[in-house]
């Protein structure tokens, strides 16, 4: 059921992890279509501020699926984005942040770019690399 939030966890669940057919992932990627994009954001969004981190990170791979240059709802995804690292997350969702902030690179201010730098010599190295990727795609 379309309303129920376990639905939607198996839907993004499913889009993000690699299919066996082209098929199978047309028919998920046309399930997701047959919903609202305001409905499927909201939920992905709920997700994504959750305590869990399984459910932030199915929550924000599933906001980075919009994709384009004109990304649905890029301010309140960089805003996400920024509120989510005030929480210190995991190195996983770190990942998955960086890597967003990366794609809308472009809209990212000079205040939100100081924020980042903050990272620079965070353990393990691996997230301070990635945040210099994202700052060095700008």
């Amino acid at each position: 059921m379309q309303g129920d939030v376990s639905y939607y966890k198996t839907l993004f669940r499913k889009l993000i992890t690699p299919t066996d057919t082209l098929e199978e992932y047309d028919s998920l990627v046309a399930e997701l279509r047959s919903i609202p994009y305001n409905v499927v954001f909201s939920k992905a969004y709920d997700l994504a501020v959750s305590k869990n981190e399984e459910e932030q990170l199915l929550g924000l791979k599933t906001i980075q699926q919009f994709g384009g240059t004109t990304r649905y709802k890029r301010v309140q995804t960089i805003a996400l984005y920024f509120k989510l690292l005030e929480d210190t997350p995991s190195e996983a969702v770190l990942q998955v942040i960086f890597d967003g902030l990366a794609q809308a690179k472009e809209a990212i201010t000079e205040a939100q770019i100081l924020q980042l730098i903050a990272f620079k010599n965070t353990q393990p190295t691996r997230i301070s690399d990635l945040m210099m990727e994202t700052l060095l795609k700008r």
